[in-house]
C-alpha cells in the first residue's frame, strides 16, 4: 500500500473498475499519461544490457516528503531475480514476493518462485507486468515503474475526461514504485543475502491469509 495513504488504499480495493485487463500497449501508456504529465517521458531499456533497471524502487513519494504508516519496497537485482517487500507499523520490513525478472518488448514482467507458496493479497504483489518510464523535471530524472494490470487503468480513471481530479503527478506517484538506489554487480549478493536474512517470514503467512508476526 502506497505511503501514507491507506484510506485511499481501501478506496484502490473497492474499485473493481481498475482491475480492467484490457490490453494496452507499452505506447499508448506512455503517451496516454505524457498528455496529462508532460516531465514523463519513456525509458528505452536494452534488454540485452539492463543495467539501468538494477535498482532498489520504493513507494515512498518523489513528488512530495510525507511520512507514512506504511510502504513498499522493491529490488531489482543485476542476476534477473527480485524481491518484493512491505512494512508497516504493525509489522517489520517483510519479503512478500521473490522470483525472477525479465524485460520483454519494453515491459518488466515478474515471475514468482516456487518458495512463495501463499496468495498474494494486495493488487502491487498481483501485478505481473510494470512499464519502466521517467519523471524528468526541475533537473530530476527518476525511473518508474507503473503496473499495467491495475495501475495504469487506474490512473487513468481517475484523471480521465469527465473527472474533477486535476493532482496529475501526485496520482502519477501513488501508482508507480519510484527508483531510490542504484544496484551494483559487485554488491547485489550481500544485499540480497541481508535481507533475505532479516525480512524472510515465511512462517508468518498462510495459503490466503496477509503476514502476522508471531
Amino acid at each position: 500500500m502506497k505511503v501514507g495513504i491507506f484510506l485511499v488504499g481501501l478506496l484502490f480495493l473497492f474499485t473493481s473498475s481498475a482491475f480492467s485487463k484490457n490490453e494496452i500497449s507499452d505506447k499508448e501508456i506512455i503517451n496516454t499519461i505524457k498528455s496529462y504529465i508532460p516531465a514523463i517521458t519513456e525509458a528505452t531499456i536494452n534488454a540485452d544490457n539492463p543495467d539501468t533497471l538494477f535498482g532498489h524502487y520504493s513507494s515512498k513519494p518523489f513528488t512530495r516528503d510525507m511520512p507514512g504508516l506504511s510502504g513498499e519496497e522493491f529490488y531489482l537485482f543485476p542476476d534477473k531475480t527480485f524481491y518484493y517487500l512491505q512494512w508497516a507499523d504493525i509489522f517489520p520490513l517483510t519479503i512478500y514476493d521473490i522470483g525472477t525478472w525479465n524485460l520483454k518488448d519494453g515491459i518488466l514482467e515478474l515471475k514468482s518462485d516456487n518458495i512463495i507458496t501463499w496468495k498474494q493479497s494486495s493488487h502491487r504483489t498481483e501485478q505481473r507486468k510494470y512499464l519502466p518510464m521517467y519523471f524528468i523535471k526541475n533537473d530530476k530524472k527518476i525511473l518508474l515503474l507503473m503496473g499495467t494490470d491495475w495501475d495504469f487503468p487506474y490512473f487513468n480513471e481517475q484523471v480521465g475526461k469527465g473527472t474533477t481530479y486535476t493532482d496529475y503527478e501526485w496520482m502519477l506517484d501513488i501508482n508507480t514504485l519510484n527508483k531510490k538506489q542504484n544496484i551494483g554487480l559487485s554488491d547485489y549478493k550481500k544485499l540480497k543475502e541481508k535481507l533475505f536474512k532479516e525480512c524472510w517470514h515465511p512462517d508468518w503467512f498462510t495459503e490466503t491469509t496477509s503476514p502476522a508476526p508471531k
